[in-house]
């Protein structure tokens, strides 16, 4: 980074000097691998320091250029960077993406354990899709990185965990122009994760309406309680008929 240093007498360095992506002074773009998400971190912060970046927004919003598509999409949508939040930002990327995770030693059961402990936990917003995915992917990614689950494996477990009614708006989604889908194979994981961000996104057309799911939930429950009664009085009133002759 010896070619961004500024000399004595010269203009101070300023966020407009922060390298170009891809350049020989950039950090190298981070994908997501947590054996390189400290250095990556650190990196970008000596580059911040260099140039004299020091608004926390400004921090935030740049970092995602250093890194890759995916990676990008799981950062952008943390409460920390949309508030504009750095010191938040630095410890939610070093936890989402694992730091310590070469430290620390999971088992299968501890995925199976996951699995039916979040399945039943709805997923009602985008913060909720995020927690979620940060835990599924500290447990899974590290046992799939050390072979105890195979690349199969892994969108089945994920699918899995999703609570059955936000996993049935995304089976709909993911099927969309594709209904003749073998079904016999799992979802891929990066689809599925899409679907879900796409699904929740914050500013949603419907998002604020006065309805909601719930009351349309509670009429199909009225509904259905009614048609049982309605069966149950007509049995009883066939019975009586029956006697009768």
């Amino acid at each position: 980074m010896s070619a961004l240093a500024s000399g004595s007498g010269t203009t101070a360095l300023t966020i407009a000097h922060l390298p170009q992506p891809g350049s020989r002074t950039a950090p190298e773009k981070f994908k997501g691998d947590y054996t390189k998400v400290r250095t990556f971190v650190k990196q970008y912060e000596r580059l911040l320091a260099l140039c004299n970046v020091t608004n926390d927004r400004d921090k935030c919003e740049n970092i995602t250029q250093y890194c890759g598509s995916k990676t990008n999409r799981l950062i952008e949508v943390l409460k920390a960077y949309q508030e504009g939040n750095w010191s938040a930002l630095k410890n939610q990327i070093l936890k989402l993406f694992d730091a310590d995770r070469d430290l620390k030693r999971y088992k299968v059961r501890d995925l199976d354990d996951f699995v039916r402990r979040r399945k039943s936990i709805p997923i009602k917003t985008l913060s909720d899709w995020t927690k979620f995915i940060q835990g599924f992917i500290v447990i899974a990614d590290w046992l799939r990185l050390k072979n105890k689950i195979s690349e199969d494996d892994y969108p089945v477990y994920l699918w899995q965990a999703i609570h059955r009614k936000l996993r049935h708006q995304l089976e709909a989604r993911l099927l969309v122009g594709d209904v003749s889908r073998d079904m016999s194979t799992p979802f891929e994981a990066d689809k599925i994760i899409l679907a879900a961000e796409k699904l929740l996104q914050r500013d949603r057309f419907d998002t604020d309406r006065a309805w909601s799911d719930s009351e349309d939930d509670s009429d199909d429950d009225t509904s259905s309680s009614d048609s049982d009664s309605s069966s149950s009085d007509s049995k009883e009133a066939d019975e009586e008929e029956v006697k009768a002759s």
